[in-house]
């Protein structure tokens, strides 16, 4: 039901919202007896959490993503050993923030400079390759560190 790291509110107000049409965490909402599925019960009674939460997030604007915010921070707050960083506190994380672990610039540029030098090497073997016999092709390069 939803992602792993779905808000957890959003998680347990979804599940109660199943319960309440008879689902629990192995049956859909809205299953009868014999088996079927009535899928007016299901429609009102099962919620997504990960699309709850995208619809809050994203169609709620700066406020749904405030509230979001806050409903995170204080779950965090209240989980104990749960850490709280800068960015997770929805006020101050606009005066003081802090640079998220997983920089993708850095491998962006890594791979960048990788590319580059591997089109200066193709470059400079370029005349050499179109002299040699097609039927003698060389073995390609295998020496670049990705």
């Amino acid at each position: 039901m939803g992602l792993k790291n779905v808000n957890k509110a959003i998680y347990y107000l979804c599940r109660g919202i199943n319960r309440l049409g008879g689902g629990d965490e192995n049956t859909p909402a809205g299953q009868r007896k014999n088996g079927e599925i009535d899928p007016l019960l299901r429609g009102i009674f099962e919620w997504n959490p990960s699309h709850v939460e995208h619809v809050l997030t994203y169609y709620g604007g700066g406020m749904g993503k405030f509230a979001k915010d806050m409903v995170h921070t204080t779950q965090a707050i209240l989980t104990p050993g749960e850490e709280i960083s800068s960015r997770d506190l929805p006020i101050l994380n606009r005066f003081y923030g802090t640079a998220r672990p997983e920089n993708p610039a850095g491998s962006y540029y890594n791979l960048k400079d990788c590319l580059t030098n591997i089109a200066a090497k193709y470059k400079r073997l370029g005349p050499a390759l179109d002299r040699q016999d097609p039927r003698g092709a060389a073995e390609p390069a295998t020496d670049y560190d990705f």
